[in-house]
């Protein structure tokens, strides 16, 4: 939660050093990342219960993280259900203008689609070094939690 608005721009030498050396795989990094998003969207993209991102063919994403959009299944205990399995899982849109501190600042502001994606996505794993065994156990429990959710009519 955010009381109150400020900033924190501060990197320490430590991080500025890595970050120097990560530079230089930057390009290795991202279409790892690429790969393995593409993979999923492969491998998930044809499940009603979920939307997989949307890429424009001229706006290559950087899969920071990979998102996914739950479609009529209630995120919790897809989560719980991941976590059983030892998957980490996030909430996926954050949205802002609910938090505290710019509630206060815009009482009045409603954006329908932001609140319903900060309750309906799902950040999957997504990190270099992901083997393709570790990316089909995520979507093998994922695909379970949805199955599970469906029996329970969530």
């Amino acid at each position: 939660m955010y009381d109150e608005l400020g900033y924190n721009y501060r990197m320490t030498d430590v991080q500025a050093a890595v970050g120097l050396v990560q530079l230089r795989k930057l390009d290795w990094i991202l279409a790892e990342r690429r790969r393995l998003a593409d993979r999923y969207s492969a491998l998930l993209g044809g499940d009603v219960r979920l939307d997989v991102p949307f890429v424009p063919a001229d706006r290559p994403h950087t899969y920071q993280s990979y998102c996914v959009w739950l479609r009529g299944v209630a995120r919790q205990p897809v989560m719980d259900h991941l976590a059983g399995r030892g998957i980490a899982s996030r909430r996926g849109v954050m949205a802002i203008h609910l938090e505290p501190l710019y509630r206060r600042m815009q009482p009045g502001v409603s954006l329908p689609v932001t609140e319903r994606a900060s309750t309906e996505t799902l950040l999957l794993p997504l990190y270099v070094g992901m083997t393709e065994n570790e990316q089909d156990e995520v979507v093998e429990a994922l695909r379970a939690a949805l199955d599970g959710a469906a029996e329970r009519g969530q």
